[in-house]
């Protein structure tokens, strides 16, 4: 029966992770920037991670590697991801002596709807997994049997170099392995540890400013910390790309029966199976330990550097959280009921709710890109938010790439003599400080400018296409000064987003002035509008 049993489990996580895993929309904008990061040469991957990246570069030389093997289609890349979170489920089976307790947090690992997402992202997140799981394994033996010390230092500098915070979470472990466990060889693979860590060490200390540095690319406010929970636990999965306004307060506000049963009753006996862990365990307050201690470190850098979160970037604790709900399950028929119950909801969600997690889409640009290579002509000009290397990957023609914030915001006469004064700023501050000009409806000369020159740079009867996600096309110039007034819409709106649509609309405002309007495109997640210079 056991192996009946490892079999079925295997063979339910891997099929969750493969199911829909070729999103039809493809790549979205971080896995986008991820691919483009990674064809790179592994030197110059790890030069731009260095100068620009949050995050050290393991994974985007791993994908390097991986795409010269198996290429470059999305589903190949995504794969890869796949391959990682089905591996830390395999390996979320040795943290314990019990075999039927290894089989529950191997199921655990396998149904857990937010490892299944990120299974299929091309992004950092399943490699991450995999080191977190490979790093408890190894620090359970240590303290059990005082081995694997060596692969223990070797799991935790892949964490690191995987993801810069990794470094706080390792720093955690030992100074709670020093405290729990303290002996000689302890202290030595520390400093083993620490050695290995010196050029993680002197990057972050060397370009600090960087990860101190305010950012408000979304909304975030301390409820949403408490996402973080109905993601770890729940198989309905919230605010993944975008936090929502006072987390709590919306989730009573749609609060019904699906909500209380797949949030509240999942939060609730996770809970209780990791509190029922502790009792008289060192080992599993460790583990508790070091997870609660990083997630107490993130929101501290938040309270003090007005950082964003997203549930994501806490996901290196997630093992830790499942692995005490495995460790805390007994055999007496109350946790029998409640584990049923647990995995009932997490399994009946996974293959009934529309919305599971391998169901879920992502705002891919290939449809965007699609209407580019069907309408456009070498040469025409086209206006991304950011990033101008963003749709290499699916274009086939040879436009000019223009990009909204960098070409047109940032060059404002409002940006450009408030600059220094804007950057010294909180993101809600900045926020503030631009409201007014957010309000008026006059286009900045600046912009005016800028627009000038590309209009004279651009031949005639070349055409011009704006590509605009869906959620920012429904302003026009009345509803969005509207919305600035309005504190509570304002509030929940990130202020690269709130410069991005002003200047939207001013460019929109300019090219309906000079320009000869053909058509708008609805495609996946985006609107395409067409001009053309007479």
């Amino acid at each position: 029966m056991f192996y009946l049993y490892f079999f079925v489990i295997i063979l339910v996580s891997l099929v969750f992770r493969v199911l829909c895993i070729d999103k039809a929309a493809g790549l979205w904008y971080d896995e986008l920037l991820m691919y483009n990061e990674s064809m790179l040469s592994v030197i110059d991957i790890i030069k731009y991670s260095i100068n620009s990246e949050l995050h050290f570069p393991l994974y985007q030389i791993i994908l390097h590697y991986w795409t010269l093997i198996f290429g470059h289609a999305d589903l190949s890349l995504r794969l890869l991801s796949a391959i990682f979170g089905f591996l830390a489920c395999i390996c979320s089976y040795f943290v314990s002596e019990n075999k039927s307790k290894n089989l529950l947090c191997m199921f655990l690992f396998g149904i857990n709807s937010f490892l299944i997402y990120y299974s299929q992202e091309v992004k950092i997140y399943s490699l991450l997994v995999f080191f977190a799981v490979l790093n408890l394994v190894f620090l359970i033996r240590i303290c059990e049997k005082d081995k694997g010390h060596f692969l223990w230092i070797l799991s935790a500098a892949g964490l690191v170099f995987t993801y810069t915070a990794s470094f706080l979470y390792v720093i955690f472990e030992v100074i709670l392995l020093s405290v729990y466990k303290f002996s000689k060889k302890v202290l030595l693979t520390s400093l083993g540890l620490l050695l290995v860590l010196v050029p993680a060490m002197l990057v972050i200390l060397g370009h600090f400013e960087k990860y101190t540095a305010n950012q408000n690319w979304f909304y975030t406010d301390c409820s949403s910390f408490l996402i973080v929970f109905q993601n770890f636990f729940s198989p309905k999965l919230t605010a993944l790309d975008i936090n929502n306004v006072d987390y709590f307060s919306s989730l009573i506000k749609n609060f019904d029966i699906s909500i209380f049963i797949c949030v509240g009753v999942s939060v609730l006996i996770a809970g209780y199976f990791i509190f029922k862990s502790l009792k008289n365990d060192n080992i599993n307050k460790i583990i508790f330990l070091s997870a609660v201690m990083f997630y107490l470190a993130y929101f501290a850098a938040f309270k003090i550097y007005d950082t964003g979160v997203l549930s994501r970037y806490l996901i290196i604790i997630l093992p830790n959280f499942l692995v005490l709900i495995a460790r805390g399950f007994d055999f007496k028929k109350s946790s029998i009921v409640l584990i049923s119950c647990f995995i009932l909801i997490n399994i009946s969600y996974l293959c009934l709710g529309r919305d599971a997690a391998y169901k879920i889409g992502r705002l891919g640009f290939r449809p965007a890109a699609e209407v580019i290579n069907k309408y456009a002509d070498d040469g025409d000009v086209v206006l991304f938010r950011n990033d101008t290397e963003i749709l290499d990957k699916y274009l086939t023609k040879k436009v000019k790439k223009v990009s909204v914030l960098q070409d047109f915001v940032f060059k404002s006469e409002f940006f450009i003599n408030n600059e220094d004064a804007i950057n010294k700023l909180s993101p809600q501050e900045k926020k503030n400080y631009i409201r007014n000009y957010l309000a008026d409806r006059t286009v900045s000369q600046n912009i005016t400018a800028v627009y000038g020159l590309m209009y004279v740079l651009t031949e005639r009867n070349s055409k011009l296409f704006i590509i605009v996600m869906t959620q920012f096309a429904k302003y026009d110039r009345d509803n969005f000064i509207k919305f600035v007034e309005n504190n509570k819409d304002y509030n929940g709106i990130s202020y690269n987003n709130l410069l991005y649509i002003k200047t939207l609309l001013d460019i929109r405002e300019l090219c309906d002035k000079n320009l000869k309007f053909i058509n708008s495109f609805k495609s996946g997640d985006f609107v395409v509008y067409e001009y053309q210079k007479n």
